[in-house]
């Protein structure tokens, strides 16, 4: 989830408002799914915020949280949640 994250961040950075493809919201949550390869979508949950809007100069702020089920049916194991956060500084 951490990389994922990252990996958002550093899309998200190069695809602000003034890019051919600015970055939404919706298009940096499906850009974590496809760099995790291995998330269920429906145990994710992203958070992204713009500080104050997607222009160069502005922040990109992103949460995400994952409910990890553990896959073990012999051992009773309480899911947790795993959780990763980054603010970066749009460039373009």
């Amino acid at each position: 989830l951490g990389h994922a994250v990252y990996e958002a961040e550093r899309y998200a950075i190069v695809h602000g408002s003034a890019s051919s493809s600015p970055a939404t919201a919706d298009s940096i949550e499906e850009f974590i799914l496809a760099s995790s390869g291995a998330l269920d979508a429906d145990n994710l949950t992203v958070t992204v915020t713009f500080t104050p809007d997607n222009a160069a100069g502005s922040l990109v702020e992103i949460d995400a949280t994952y409910d990890f089920d553990f896959m073990t049916a012999l051992i009773p194991i309480n899911d947790i949640d795993l959780q990763a956060n980054t603010i970066a500084t749009i460039a373009y």
